[in-house]
């Protein structure tokens, strides 16, 4: 939640109306809830570098 703008585009629009920190917060989870564990490794990569 640090930087809600790492999301991809088209969860940016949900960030822009999010009312309050709660409502980012259930925003940045569904996304997360979301991820295969394939995609999450793959994420992990772009935003921090390879696992190790």
């Amino acid at each position: 939640m640090g930087d809600p703008s790492l999301l991809p585009a088209e969860w940016r629009g949900d960030i822009a109306r999010a009312p309050d920190q709660t409502h980012l917060a259930r925003i940045v989870a569904d996304y997360v809830a979301g991820m295969t564990d394939r995609f999450a490794l793959q994420e992990h990569a772009r935003l921090i570098g390879p696992v190790a």
